[in-house]
């Protein structure tokens, strides 16, 4: 008897001339439905690499049909940020304008598709704060080394890694220092701290 259990398992992987990504791992179909809607790019304005999720502009037909009226809407949590804002949060810039009409009902649902640190930054700002911009990275900066790309990629420099990776226990693979702990526990101390 053959084991086909593993037969259908997809890694999804981005390659360049330099670099291979291993994206994602899931069954065949779930795989291939996860890719369709994402899409891996550079911030226009942090210069972050980020898996951004692909708007889809659905349109439906308006039947028209009398009913009661409909209680107001909410205003938009966001409606006084300027793009530009937006943008120095991390926001992708497809999501902006979206992300400016978003109501309380909506915000968490928009947050949930959106890279983490963009996702934070609105949660802050539609309760009336301001959170840190981002750092903005040079044009010419590798987009992998920004800290919010090392919050979601591993780098790895050579086959030997990937292999001990690989062979690593999950354990090792989830636990990791946030970009903004690293410098604390790599830090030299000349006594007690």
């Amino acid at each position: 008897m053959v084991d086909t259990r593993g037969r259908d398992i997809r890694v999804i992987v981005h390659k360049t001339d330099v670099t291979l990504l291993l994206c994602y791992v899931d069954q065949h179909d779930k795989a291939y439905q996860w890719t369709e809607k994402r899409k891996l790019e550079r911030h226009p304005k942090t210069g972050a690499t980020q898996l951004v999720e692909i708007r889809e502009t659905v349109r439906e037909i308006a039947v028209p049909t009398y009913v009661e009226a409909a209680p107001k809407p909410l205003p938009p949590c966001l409606s006084g940020m300027a793009r530009e804002d937006l943008l120095t949060y991390g926001v992708p810039d497809q999501w902006v304008d979206i992300c400016v009409a978003a109501d309380e009902d909506s915000l968490l649902t928009l947050a949930d598709r959106l890279p983490s640190e963009a996702a934070e930054a609105l949660l802050v700002l539609a309760t009336g704060g301001r959170p840190q911009p981002l750092s903005i990275a040079a044009d010419d900066a590798d987009p992998f080394s920004h800290p919010d790309a090392l919050a979601r990629f591993r780098a790895l420099d050579n086959v030997d890694e990937l292999a001990a990776a690989l062979d690593a226990p999950w354990e090792k693979w989830i636990v990791f220092l946030h970009p903004s702990q690293r410098s604390f526990v790599h830090r030299r101390f000349s006594r007690p701290a």
